[in-house]
C-alpha cells in the first residue's frame, strides 16, 4: 500500500460487539461509531477502505468474519 509516508503503521481488528456500551475518552477522540463495510461513512479514506477490505477476506484470515467478541 503507498501512503507517501516513510513510516506508517495501520491496525485493522475484525470483531463481533456481544455487549455493553460505547464510551468515548473525550481527550482523546471526538466521535466513534459502528458501520458495516456496506455502509462505510462517506469521506473515508481509499486506503482505509482497503484495509477493511482485507480484514473482511476469508482466504486472508479464516474463519467467520466476526469471530472474535469482545464487550465493551
Amino acid at each position: 500500500m503507498k501512503s507517501g509516508f516513510k513510516l506508517r503503521i495501520e491496525v485493522t481488528y475484525r470483531g463481533r460487539i456481544t455487549g455493553g456500551d460505547l464510551r468515548l475518552d473525550m481527550k482523546e477522540v471526538i466521535g466513534a461509531a459502528y458501520f458495516g463495510p456496506e455502509n462505510l461513512p462517506k469521506g473515508l479514506l481509499s486506503t482505509h477502505r482497503e484495509l477493511i477490505g482485507l480484514a473482511l477476506r476469508p482466504d486472508l484470515f479464516p474463519g467467520k468474519s466476526g469471530d472474535v467478541g469482545f464487550r465493551l
